[in-house]
């Protein structure tokens, strides 16, 4: 793969057909086949090529609708889990096994009817490798998914939280996923948390919400994780709000040249402004 310039390199993994990577004149299987962890990365890059149409968006939908362009049948799904795991159970290299074990979460995930294997396959095939990074929380939000499905949603948003705090390209979905409905939701998903780090990514995906009050979340993580680094995206949050709030009033008023009495904040206001100067300091 070395040998392989950037734009080779992602049409091998973005472009390049199931087809493709069958034919023996292809560079990329002639590059690949030239050591024992190729030939093996080959044998997975062809696997999640034939999973790829059921995974894929259908056209127009976006991010926010997860419906799929195809379904496999039953008969397609048990072939491909079959094949899935005979494939991670020969695979002698641990980042490969992560991958066949998260291409096995996300295809039973998305066959709708079988949340409850999804959730199986993550932790005998995925959670096992210990191997926490980019892919690992790919699998979690889809684990997360099924979770949601059944009704688990303490724990499906706990899991969201983890997947917002720990992965960049996911930070999107698991933010727009994270679904607090009560106190109880809110107070069982925290019983999840296993230190104050993975406290303070639930205070802060909760501050996030449009009628949510970023001060308070704020004061929370200080509390308990002063070095989060979402402190100071919900402070500038809230100032934003704030700043829209008494600008957006004076912008809309009817007042003539005697605007010194609309302009100046009420006192509530003013108080507000100095706890969240203190806060803010803190």
């Amino acid at each position: 793969l070395q040998e392989m310039d950037t734009a080779q390199f992602k049409t091998l993994l973005y472009s390049a057909s199931y087809q493709s990577l069958k034919q023996p004149s292809s560079p990329y299987v002639i590059a690949l086949n030239k050591t024992d962890a190729g030939k093996q990365t080959l044998t997975y890059l062809q696997y999640a090529k034939e999973l790829e149409p059921y995974a894929q968006l259908s056209e127009n939908d976006g991010w926010w609708d997860m419906k799929r362009a195809a379904s496999p049948s039953e008969e397609t799904y048990a072939h491909y889990k079959n094949k899935g795991l005979e494939l991670y159970q020969h695979c002698p290299y641990h980042e490969l096994k992560l991958r066949y074990g998260y291409q096995l979460v996300r295809l039973a995930h998305y066959m709708r009817n079988k949340n409850n294997e999804a959730i199986r396959m993550y932790n005998l095939y995925v959670k096992p490798l210990k191997q926490e990074h980019y892919i690992y929380y790919a699998a979690l939000e889809q684990t997360a998914g099924a979770l949601y499905n059944i009704g688990k949603l303490a724990n499906a948003n706990y899991l969201y939280s983890r997947v917002f705090d720990h992965s960049d390209n996911r930070k999107k979905i698991a933010y727009s996923s994270f679904r607090i409905q009560s106190e109880v939701d809110w107070n069982e998903a925290m019983t999840w948390c296993k230190d104050n780090r993975e406290k303070a990514a639930m205070y802060a995906l909760r501050g996030y919400n449009t009628f949510s009050n970023e001060l308070e979340e704020v004061e929370n993580i200080l509390e308990i994780y002063p070095e989060s680094p979402y402190i100071k995206l919900l402070a500038i949050r809230y100032i934003n709000k704030m700043e829209r709030n008494v600008l957006t009033r004076y912008n809309h008023s009817n007042a003539t040249d005697d605007t010194s009495s609309f302009m100046q904040p009420s006192g509530k206001v003013l108080a507000e402004y100095e706890r969240a100067q203190q806060i803010i300091k803190a």
